[in-house]
């Protein structure tokens, strides 16, 4: 996982994420709770650091597969905003 400067950690998952860049969470860090709240095991997948490097090592032996993983990181965690309304719409 990225390390943001001290203030950051807690959007760093979904300022990457909102901007398409794939992220992995290796076992090494647990997420910080605004980020747990923010960005969930089934958008980033939380692994442990063996299989993390594995899912890396087929990234670079087949980029596709790293695509592929990109795409569908980004359509579900773009898909946790569908029918979110702006506070405003309750005001």
């Amino acid at each position: 996982m990225h390390r943001s400067p001290a203030g950051a950690d807690d959007r760093a998952p979904a300022d990457f994420l909102r901007t398409g860049v794939p992220i992995l969470n290796p076992g090494v860090d647990v997420l910080s709770r605004a980020g747990r709240m923010t960005c969930s095991e089934l958008i980033v997948p939380r692994e442990d650091i063996a299989v993390t490097l594995d899912r890396l090592d087929h990234f670079v032996a087949e980029p596709q597969r790293l695509r592929l993983f990109r795409t569908r990181q980004f359509v579900r965690h773009a898909a946790l905003f569908e029918g979110v309304r702006p506070l405003r719409q309750f005001l």
